[in-house]
């Protein structure tokens, strides 16, 4: 079950479609859904960027799970949130709808909720276009973009017979219609199988198992193992990431240790040091990332990528404070006498020099915030 915390503003403060972030308490991530033509939820998948955007935090007892009713919100024309399934997003529409009408923008989005007829909203399309575009070749194609996508959405209304739905149909997963009717069990074994790795919806139902079985360990387990073997692929670096997030805070939240997980991110981090980057954002995942390589990662190449942060990332608090948060952590455990993470040599010698490297270097971090 994922509860609304807060809304993305994709209007900067002005009237206009707002979209729901989520949450789940098994999970601590960050959640958006996705609806089909019904508006139903048909997924509800991890959302990492939502720092991009300014946020407008909602205090709500709205919670939804793939099958329900879609939430559909939006900034109304007097400024105030209205949030709801499709039925109460109707009937507001209706109640309101002469004030509406004297925000073109705002009435344009909603009209999409109604599938309103064509003639009025060509009129509609062609006051926001006029709004918005100077060039009247930016006008025609805005209009002409907004009339073809009226025109598969209506085809999609007309085919919709609740009677008589139509058998569903498998996604390139090879799993038909919705993956709430099926049991956990079953998804974890398809998880399981080699041969559906490559699957483009293997990370999607794996986040959706994650949610619903926070204590089952073949999940993290699986997740490992599709990491071990699709790592290394450039186009996996955004699933990798969001499942990366979701085992860091297994460790954080239950205490679950992902086997391997450090040696693999320091290897890969290391080697690709640019691929930092792609884990700037948000910014609980970049400080328990580094919270994660102090306690399990090889001391020297932690140091490694610790000294590339330092050179390259932007001195932001947070980027700051976690990698001195790091530094002090591997100072710390490496002068204790029982160590719980496997330095690179038993030689003292060069232990010393990796704590003087790792003071030095927090030395600097320290001195450049001030």
């Amino acid at each position: 079950m994922f509860s609304l915390i807060m809304f993305l503003d994709i209007s900067e403060g002005n009237p206009g479609v707002l979209i729901p972030l989520l949450s789940s308490p098994n999970t601590n991530l960050p959640y958006v859904q996705q609806m089909d033509e019904y508006l139903q939820v048909k997924e509800v998948v991890p959302f990492l960027e939502y720092e991009n955007y300014p946020l407008i935090p909602f205090e709500s007892s709205h919670t939804i799970t793939v099958g329900d009713k879609g939430l559909i919100a939006f900034r109304s024309y007097d400024g105030n949130i209205v949030c709801g399934n499709v039925s109460e997003i109707l009937a507001y529409i209706a109640k309101h709808q002469e004030a509406i009408a004297n925000i073109p923008i705002l009435q344009s989005q909603l009209n999409r909720i109604e599938s309103a007829e064509l003639n009025p909203s060509y009129d509609i399309w062609r006051a926001v276009a006029d709004t918005v575009f100077y060039e009247k070749d930016q006008i025609k194609f805005w209009v002409d973009s907004e009339l073809h996508l009226f025109q598969k959405q209506k085809k999609i209304w007309s085919e919709i017979d609740p009677l008589e739905p139509d058998e569903p149909k498998a996604s390139e997963s090879g799993i038909y219609g919705s993956i709430s009717n099926y049991s956990d069990e079953y998804l974890v074994r398809w998880l399981s199988n080699r041969s559906n790795f490559g699957k483009s919806d293997w990370t999607k139902i794996w986040h959706f198992v994650n949610e619903r079985t926070p204590f089952d360990d073949r999940v993290p387990e699986v997740a490992l193992n599709w990491i071990f073997q699709r790592g290394g692929e450039e186009q996996e670096n955004s699933g990798i990431k969001s499942i990366v997030f979701a085992l860091l805070e297994r460790w954080i939240t239950f205490g679950y240790e992902p086997r391997e997980l450090g040696d693999f991110l320091c290897d890969r981090l290391a080697a690709e040091p640019f691929l930092i980057f792609d884990f700037l954002r948000p910014q609980r995942l970049f400080s328990v990332l580094f919270k994660f390589l102090a306690k399990r990662g090889e001391i020297d190449e932690v140091l490694k990528i610790i000294s590339f942060c330092a050179s390259e990332l932007p001195r932001e608090p947070y980027i700051v404070d976690a990698l001195s948060a790091a530094l002090e952590a591997m100072v710390e455990q490496t002068k204790r006498v029982e160590d719980n993470w496997k330095p690179a040599t038993r030689n003292r010698d060069f232990e010393e020099k990796q704590i003087s490297n790792a003071v030095e270097l927090l030395s600097s971090l320290r001195i450049n915030r001030l």
